[in-house]
């Protein structure tokens, strides 16, 4: 009964979708002939002749009773019939021609300065026309799933010929859909190869989905690898399908790994499936001039590296994976983002800053192990090399440079050699940076603001861990390393001051006085 159901069902969609198809194409013929019949001069130039050879032959009649009033004899070898009947042949055709050029351009800037229409909710548009396309293709993928799954339940065929019927109807779906791109002047809307490809997409994903998590007939392995060569057929087909392909293969690359049944996740497999992702779909969405798309991308990027992380990563290996993972969401996305796209920067700088903090997290999740702090430095070079280049992303070194010092604070018992390291290349990416950046004439407030706040907390926290208030032994290292962190605010304020700038100096005085 409930198959009966299904294919009752099936049918009047089938039937709804062509009536609606050809009602579609006869209101665009109709639309058609009436902007022609509106808009088109050829159909406005007779009306426009008829007025001017009424108004060419009026001239001639009020010339003829000028000569009678003269002589009576001469008259009629001047007056000939000729001159009268010539001369309205010659202006007939500019004077006819003027009016209807005239009257011409008023009905094309009537076309073409239509005001434009506000947002109006036509029900009759969005639920007879809109949503039946979609609809249709919300039920073609949904019944490629469930047909699979009614197929295995009901025990009709062979668990390899279900899987690949699912995965025939997919492609079917597909085919249909490059049938529709190539047939574009008998369908006349782009919303049926959409929804086509769409659903075509959704039934690969759950056929992979039922055959290897949810009925084990393939391993996780390839079930994985399935799901991410869906994906990335998706992000291909979004440059010829449009939007809905894009979106698709957003949220299924993104949800493939949920999808997959295994014990212990991979974590250096992960972490490169999702980076490969997440540049191509930021990558798609610049090329497609959808920016929105890479800034979605790196939400989930992060999202996924924030669960990964609080999962557990145990070895080096993870630490290593994720790590790299995190530097290319924090600073190699960001940078292709802000290069085809320079507008909004809030973006950009919170990818960075969220990267940023997930290192930090990993750095204390690991013991402030040497690996780990390394990956930090490599992704605060990063944002350094960032700012560099992009003046208005400079904000994400001074939160870098924020978080590197908290980490400073809170490392338990550190090995002294190891901890002077690390603080000596932060203050070459976080201070010599904006001091470089102070010598090329080019560092802003901020930048000085940075660099006089590194140089101080700095100096606060070294002297803290391994200094000594009392005053009582001497400490030439400590002294020798405090002199050098005040130096660089000092020298900072000498470019300045050389420069003669004294508004600039006067503000630049209020930061770098307190560091040095």
């Amino acid at each position: 009964m409930d198959f009966f159901f299904i294919l009752l069902f099936g049918g009047l969609i089938a039937a709804s979708w062509v009536r609606i198809g050809k009602l579609e194409r006869q209101v665009y013929d109709l639309s058609r002939k009436l902007d022609r019949l509106r808009f088109d001069p050829a159909s406005s130039a007779p009306a426009s002749d008829f007025p001017a050879r009424e108004a060419v032959p009026a001239a001639p009649r009020e010339a003829e009773p000028a000569p009678v009033i003269g002589e009576i004899a001469p008259p009629p070898p001047e007056l000939t019939p000729a001159p009268p009947d010539s001369e309205p042949i010659v202006p007939t055709d500019p004077v006819a021609a003027e009016p209807a050029r005239a009257y011409a351009a008023p009905s094309d800037e009537a076309m073409v300065a239509e005001p434009p229409r506000g947002f109006a909710f036509d029900f009759e548009d969005i639920f007879g026309r809109q949503l039946p396309i979609w609809g249709g293709g919300f039920a073609l993928a949904i019944a490629g799933i469930f047909l699979v799954r009614f197929a295995i339940e009901a025990g009709l065929m062979t668990p390899m010929v279900r899987v690949a019927l699912s995965f025939m109807f997919g492609l079917a779906l597909l085919a249909g859909a490059e049938a529709a791109f190539r047939l574009e002047d008998r369908l006349r809307d782009p919303r049926v190869r959409q929804a086509l490809a769409g659903a075509g997409l959704a039934t690969l994903y759950g056929a992979f989905y039922l055959a290897g998590t949810a009925y084990g007939l393939i391993g996780a392995g390839t079930a994985f690898v399935g799901l991410a060569i869906v994906t990335a057929a998706a992000m291909a087909l979004s440059f010829r399908f449009g939007l809905p392909s894009a979106v698709i293969g957003l949220v299924g690359g993104f949800a493939a790994p949920l999808l997959v049944d295994s014990d212990s996740a991979n974590v250096p497999l992960l972490s490169f499936y999702l980076a490969l992702i997440t540049g191509g779909l930021t990558w798609s969405g610049q090329a497609q001039r959808r920016p929105w798309l890479g800034y979605a991308a790196l939400a989930a990027g992060l999202g996924w590296g924030a669960l990964m992380m609080f999962a557990g990563v145990s070895s080096s290996s993870d630490f290593a994976a994720l790590g790299v993972y995190l530097i290319v969401l924090g600073t190699v996305l960001p940078a292709l983002l802000h290069t085809r796209n320079p507008g909004p920067r809030l973006p950009h700088l919170a990818a960075g800053a969220l990267a940023t903090l997930q290192m930090a997290v990993l750095v204390s999740t690991a013991g402030f192990a040497p690996l780990t702090w390394g990956l930090y430095l490599l992704i605060a070079a990063g944002l350094a090399g960032l700012g560099w280049r992009f003046e208005p992303l400079r904000l994400g070194t001074l939160v870098a440079a924020g978080l590197g010092l908290w980490l400073l604070i809170i490392w338990p018992e550190p090995d002294t050699q190891f901890y002077a390291l690390v603080a000596a290349a932060m203050v070459v990416i976080f201070v010599g940076v904006p001091l470089a950046h102070q010598w090329l004439g080019r560092a802003k407030l901020l930048d000085l603001a940075q660099l006089a706040a590194v140089s101080l907390v700095m100096g606060i926290v070294i002297y803290t861990r391994y200094g000594s208030w009392g005053a009582q032994a001497s400490e030439p290292v400590l002294a020798a390393a405090m002199a050098g962190l005040a130096l660089l605010p000092g020298a900072a304020f000498a470019l300045l001051w050389r420069r003669g700038e004294q508004a600039e100096t006067r503000k630049a005085l209020i930061l770098l006085a307190p560091a040095a």
